[in-house]
């Protein structure tokens, strides 16, 4: 699948950017657009900050009418993973990333890696999107820190910003 990579030795350069998956009708049902950031695009202050373990998920309802178009489906709510990655559907706390971890529920997997979430992870709904910010997480069992967001945007759009990476193994 062209949308989905695992990483190894630190063969990604996604520190400062961001991907945006655009819905497309095509057979992998999004294209994607990279370009560079220096910031969250959803500024976090003000968001809900979510009280995760380590190997943890939780739900975030959203709120009104809102709901996330992902592959054809409509999601009401959505599952933030401790590891880096958020579900649809049901709850996961799979620990190890793999290809078929990925695809074994509708998942986004954002920086999908053994992590802990001793940083800061919050939520925040817009009128148009919601954003999960990833801000000082620690890879489980080191001093690496990442920062990155996602936004999930109500009409269907997808975008993943990167401010630091230093994870040298994860599925994205």
């Amino acid at each position: 699948d062209q949308l989905t990579e695992w990483f190894s030795n630190g063969d990604h350069d996604l520190a400062g950017a961001s991907l945006l998956f655009t819905p497309d009708g095509s057979l992998s049902s999004y294209t994607v657009c990279l370009s560079s950031a220096e910031g969250y695009p959803t500024d976090p202050s003000g968001g809900e900050v979510l009280s995760l373990n380590d190997d943890d998920s939780r739900e975030v309802i959203l709120r009104g009418a809102a709901e996330v178009p992902f592959f054809g489906q409509d999601y009401k709510t959505v599952f933030v993973g401790s590891n880096g990655n958020l579900t649809f559907g049901s709850p996961d706390t799979a620990v190890f990333e793999s290809l078929s971890e990925h695809f074994r529920v509708p998942r986004v997997s954002a920086l999908f890696h053994d992590l802990v979430p001793e940083g800061n992870v919050s939520w925040k709904q817009t009128v148009d999107r919601v954003a999960i910010t990833y801000d000082g997480i620690r890879e489980f069992e080191t001093d690496v820190r990442n920062d990155f967001q996602v936004e999930l945007f109500f009409e269907g759009l997808i975008r993943l910003t990167y401010l630091e990476t230093n994870t040298k193994n994860c599925l994205i």
